[in-house]
């Protein structure tokens, strides 16, 4: 929230709330995600990434190697890897394995094919790749990783309504909706791997 982290117990029907005095970096949060330990990864508007054991918080920010310390939104892969929609770009951190303050960050960006810089939103499809939704540059699915990235767009030239993509969850069958400034698109992702063809129905 705008005050912190707060946790619901479901059956006190209590809230259980932390803030900067408890050790978080910055009481302004705007994305969260939880990993296969329990842990919680968080977003904030202007000092980074966060994780929280349940008891420390630790802290990632552009000194460390994260592209932005603007976090939009984190979605945590089959491997465990951190990925953050910045308004630097994308940054997967990859965490050491004694959950410490380890671990190394990649950083992808229009200086590595992207259309733009601003990253908004993240997502894993059931196959594993990987979905970067782009501040006016629609949607990247990414093909390669490594020093040589490789991204495929998905925006207005090839029939999504708007790039300003400000959502984006995959649904029944694989199927990829996109929430954008002017509406909603769909895109049906099998029929696009077997077709190599992008048709995105829209809903006003």
């Amino acid at each position: 929230t705008n005050a912190g982290l707060s946790r619901y117990n479901s059956n006190t029907g209590n809230f259980t709330s932390w803030f900067e005095k408890h050790g978080l970096p910055q009481n302004v949060l705007i994305s969260i995600d939880a990993d296969a330990n329990g842990n919680i990864w968080l977003g904030t508007l202007t000092k980074g990434l966060v994780r929280f054991d349940g008891e420390t918080f630790t802290n990632w920010t552009t000194e460390d190697g994260l592209a932005h310390n603007a976090v939009w939104d984190i979605e945590l892969d089959k491997n465990g890897r951190v990925w953050c929609a910045t308004d630097g770009g994308f940054s997967i951190f990859n965490p050491s394995a004694d959950s410490g303050t380890g671990g190394t960050f990649t950083n992808y960006s229009s200086a590595h094919g992207l259309p733009v810089d601003a990253g908004l939103l993240v997502k894993e499809a059931p196959d594993g790749s990987m979905w970067l939704g782009l501040d006016e540059g629609g949607v990247a699915r990414v093909i390669k990783e490594g020093p040589n990235a490789e991204f495929e767009l998905f925006n207005m030239d090839h029939g999504l309504y708007n790039n300003s993509v400000v959502a984006m969850e995959f649904g029944w069958k694989g199927s990829l909706w996109i929430g954008t400034s002017r509406g909603v698109d769909r895109l049906d992702v099998g029929h696009f791997k077997e077709t190599a063809q992008k048709q995105f129905q829209h809903y006003d």
